[in-house]
């Protein structure tokens, strides 16, 4: 009796990331946290400075920070189609 186990064995580490965008005027501060909130960033740390710039920073276990920013990034593309980058992650 033969047994073949597998295991994923990619070192995973928390991460904390600090993303600054800007978002169109369309999107008020509710909106925007209520879009992060479903999206499942209800634990980010999110600032508004009332004229579409946003930061958003939390922390996640991931395999690296870059791959944590790059998902993070493709998810809030995804909720924000328009969204510009003003800065990248801390």
């Amino acid at each position: 009796m033969s047994t073949d186990i597998r295991i994923d064995v990619r070192c995973t580490e928390y991460y904390e990331i600090d993303l600054h965008c800007k978002l169109p005027y369309e999107f008020t501060m509710d909106d925007i946290d209520d879009k992060l909130f479903e999206a499942g960033y209800g634990d980010a740390f999110v600032c508004h400075n009332g004229k579409g710039s946003v930061s958003i920073t939390f922390n996640r276990k991931e395999i690296s920070k870059f791959e944590l920013v790059r998902v993070t990034r493709i998810q809030i593309k995804q909720l924000f189609p328009e969204v510009e980058w003003l800065a990248d992650s801390k």
